[in-house]
């Protein structure tokens, strides 16, 4: 398969990149990611399948090669990139893409029996209609809140950290996650601070506040 690389996405432990192939209908743009433990790329490879069977919205498992995955390309912006052009906006009005994340978090859940554990911002898409999960390797079992508090610590440590638009977001999903019965945003919390406590010992130290508390 011939093909040219358009783009490298940033990836701490795999290849994942843009890449233009010739196919007989012409020209496609596919994701190719290259793993670089073959068991992860097993793993993913059958989440993949199940989620796209079970019709939660995540890119299409095209074909696999030896290390390599390629998947549809999905022309969206990711999480993190939408919250940090509406921080120099002042513009809190992420609220439904928020709430869609919970959502598709939830049915990751139940249709996996799985969390996705590896939940920062990068790995959700956002089109203004709905969301799309990427990057299923390092799913494990656990419970959702987790999931959830997670990455509403990620939320308010990307730079700048615990703004007032990114406080009101949180506050604004946990309260959505309250009202729905079936979870606990108690242990939500607690997941929060135990990630915060996680990306301090990463950083060093360096995170502007010590606990967040707002549920």
């Amino acid at each position: 398969m011939s093909e040219m690389v358009l783009r490298t996405f940033n990836s701490k432990k795999n290849m994942v990149r843009l890449i233009s192939v010739d196919t007989e209908d012409g020209q496609q743009t596919l994701v190719a990611k290259t793993f670089s433990d073959i068991d992860m790329l097993k793993k993913e490879s059958e989440i993949s399948k199940t989620l796209t069977l079970a019709g939660l919205r995540t890119p299409q498992f095209m074909s696999a090669d030896g290390d390599t995955i390629f998947y549809e390309y999905i022309n969206s912006d990711n999480l993190c990139d939408i919250l940090f052009e509406a921080e120099k906006k002042g513009d809190s009005g992420l609220y439904k893409a928020f709430r869609l994340t919970i959502d598709w978090l939830i049915v990751f859940f139940y249709t996996t029996g799985f969390i996705m554990n590896d939940v920062n911002l990068r790995n959700f898409l956002y089109d203004g209609r709905q969301i799309t999960g990427v990057d299923f390797e390092e799913s494990a079992a656990g419970i959702p809140e987790r999931d959830f508090g997670k990455l509403l610590a990620f939320t308010l440590t990307y730079e700048p950290e615990f703004t007032h638009v990114k406080k009101s977001l949180v506050q604004e999903t946990i309260a959505y996650i309250k009202g729905k019965e079936s979870f606990n945003t108690e242990l939500v919390d607690i997941y929060l601070n135990k990630e915060l406590r996680a990306i301090r010992q990463r950083r060093n130290g360096v995170v502007n506040e010590k606990a967040y508390t707002g549920v």
